[in-house]
């Protein structure tokens, strides 16, 4: 009977250590499936993060390229904080520097006219218009920027109609 009872709690034992086994792996499975689907959501999330990167990069770099001539532009047109002394008659100096500076700025709104984006397209048609208005430029150097952008709409018209013919 001793062998019996032996026997009887080795039994015992070795089934309430299954059973706590069992216990142990259904929480550890359990776990592997919350730790997984942690897993899949970060990867997701990841995934988006890294679209968005990408997008912002992407803009990033447009807008860089925008940025050298649209800021060689703008510096251009600061009017200076202090006045400029200088030994020459101040109507003379006015005059000319104004000149040097419509000159310039016509040259660099014609390079920014040319952009491939019409976003600084339209900028610099507002920037032209509002220098007309302000009568910064002249109505015959208008008249004429306007008779030239005419004749550059049509330009890229026909390159863009040669294309899809």
């Amino acid at each position: 009977m001793m062998k019996l009872e032996a026997r009887d709690q080795s039994y015992q034992a070795a089934f309430n250590e299954v059973r706590t086994l069992k216990i142990e792996n259904a929480n550890l499975l359990l776990e592997q499936e919350k730790l997984d689907s942690e897993v899949a959501a970060l990867r997701a999330k990841l995934e988006a993060e890294l679209k968005q990167r990408t997008i912002l990069e992407n803009e990033t770099l447009r807008l860089k390229k925008l940025v050298p001539e649209n800021s060689k532009y703008v510096e251009d047109k600061k009017l200076p904080v202090k006045p400029q002394l200088s030994k020459e008659p101040s109507s003379f100096r006015n005059a000319v520097g104004l000149n040097r500076s419509i000159t310039v700025g016509l040259e660099k709104i014609l390079k920014l006219l040319s952009s491939e984006d019409i976003e600084v397209q339209m900028h610099a048609l507002k920037v032209v218009a509002n220098l007309a208005a302000e009568g910064i430029i002249s109505f015959t150097s208008f008249c004429l920027f306007l008779f030239t952008m005419f004749i550059f709409v049509l330009f890229i018209r026909l390159l863009y109609h040669r294309r899809i013919n």
